[in-house]
């Protein structure tokens, strides 16, 4: 964690993707992360935290990697982009990570019922590994000496 932030408000990102639950969602994940790996607490406010970790969903698309016959589809793959920031009490900026993305694969189900909830599966992993990565960039910036 960068220098004097023991206490981080992770505010639910803005969802410009248009994908319900995805900014909770991943949200939730930074949550996660820095509590499983960081030695930095939670604030349930930001007035209570050293930093406010926030950001937007920036993009969400679905595309179509493999298919069968012309137009049908047996796998699609979901990528989506954020950015992050993460701001001091005062406001300023101690961090930031533009357009992180990553990709996650899934099956065409035999209905429209396994194909939604392979989809959500795919959002799921998604959402888990943006967050770890967004993590292991903010950490890893942190031991970087300012020059």
């Amino acid at each position: 964690m960068p220098e004097g932030v023991d206490r981080i408000y992770v505010a639910v990102m803005k969802n410009r993707a248009h994908e319900p639950g995805f900014e909770t969602m991943f949200s939730n994940y930074l949550i996660d992360e820095l509590n499983r790996y960081t030695e930095a607490r939670i604030s349930p406010t930001p007035k209570n935290a050293d930093a406010v970790l926030d950001g937007e969903i920036i993009a969400l698309k679905t595309r179509t990697v493999s298919s069968e016959n012309i137009g049908e589809a047996i796998e699609k793959r979901i990528t989506v982009s954020v950015s992050l920031s993460l701001k001091n009490k005062s406001g300023k900026i101690i961090w930031a990570a533009e357009n992180l993305s990553g990709g996650e694969t899934y099956r065409i189900g035999a209905n429209m019922v396994e194909t939604e909830h392979r989809r959500r599966q795919a959002l799921d992993t998604l959402s888990e590994h943006l967050a770890q990565r967004a993590l292991e960039q903010l950490t890893l910036s942190a031991r970087v000496p300012q020059l």
